[in-house]
């Protein structure tokens, strides 16, 4: 029997799967980044492109659910942005690494203010919701690193971006996998 009220929690929930692509995703796209330290600006540039458009697409995914407002405004922010930083990279390929520094950055630190302002609007003692703001607190670190690597030496820029995006990524789909299970067990016992 369907519940006719659904609290952000079971909603979550429903959703696990959905956190648990999004890890994978961070997880294939970290490990090819560090396995190919040498890898091209063009080929970066994709890479990230699809994570952050597939990162986008599930947030908009999780929007149309139903949740109320205020959460589903903030998913729809946090897809379109997604989307439209995957959409610039593959648009110019050619980009510099300084503007993809810029780019990634910027696009790190909306998602992860979103991924914290989302997890704190859980209840107290929702399943996921420390997960939920760790990785939101890592997305802005990487962002803010970024930024001070870029200020630092724009060239040595983007061989730190390479690590630092592997690394990042790496953590990040290990935050979002025990998300994702994290509130799939609880709600097998709900």
């Amino acid at each position: 029997m369907e519940r006719l009220i659904q609290t952000p929690e079971s909603i979550l929930a429903e959703k696990w799967w959905a956190w648990a692509l999004r890890g994978l995703c961070a997880l294939v796209f970290g490990i090819l980044a560090l396995a190919w330290p040498a890898i091209t600006l063009e080929v970066l540039i994709i890479l990230f492109g699809a994570f952050a458009l597939v990162a986008g697409i599930f947030a908009l995914v999780s929007a149309v659910s139903r949740m109320e407002r205020g959460r589903r405004v903030l998913l729809v922010l946090q897809g379109v942005v997604g989307i439209v930083v995957g959409v610039i990279a593959f648009a110019w390929p050619g980009i510099t690494a300084v503007v993809l520094l810029i780019l990634i950055a910027a696009w790190a630190l909306v998602t992860g203010i979103f991924e914290i302002v989302g997890g704190f609007g859980l209840p107290a003692g929702a399943s996921g919701k420390g997960l939920l703001v760790l990785s939101g607190a890592l997305a802005v670190v990487f962002g803010l690193l970024l930024l001070v690597v870029n200020l630092i030496n724009p060239i040595l820029g983007l061989l730190t971006l390479i690590l630092i995006i592997g690394i990042y990524a790496i953590i990040a789909a290990i935050t979002l996998f025990a998300l994702a299970f994290s509130v799939r067990k609880r709600q097998k016992v709900a």
